[in-house]
């Protein structure tokens, strides 16, 4: 699934949040979630990087290691969120809080892509590369 569609169902479930429908709609926002994770676990996603040489990419490791880092963070929240909205008294607000930094934040990916801009490589020449993360 791509990250477009996680975000057009996370913007659903908000919207359900929002109006307080989602108890009406509980079963198929509990398919959706479900479905979300299941996603996120399986997504991979794509980068421009940068680098000086082929025998100079050892940077490549440290921005997999901070993609898997916000994967991680963003299934731990989908899983919290999944269990605030099953709990008896829902607290709609922080719900909505959470939904609002995932889909601001393009499902966290934008704390990647920060760290990525910010290398610089110290070499006039440089090529860049897309890399695929999972």
């Amino acid at each position: 699934m791509s990250v477009d569609l996680i975000k057009r169902n996370l913007q659903y479930i908000k919207s359900s949040v929002k109006d307080s429908s989602f108890k009406q709609k509980k079963a198929i926002i509990d398919l959706i979630l479900a479905d979300v994770i299941q996603d996120i676990r399986e997504m991979e996603i794509s980068f421009e990087v940068t680098y000086t040489g082929q025998n100079e990419k050892k940077h490549y490791e440290t921005f997999a290691k901070r993609y898997k880092k916000y994967k991680a963070k963003l299934l731990v929240d989908m899983q919290e969120l999944q269990h605030r909205l099953n709990r008896k008294t829902v607290n709609e607000a922080a719900c909505i809080r959470m939904l609002d930094e995932m889909i601001a934040t393009d499902l966290y990916v934008v704390y990647t892509n920060e760290l990525i801009n910010r290398f610089v490589p110290k070499h006039y020449r440089y090529e860049q590369e897309t890399v695929t993360f999972c």
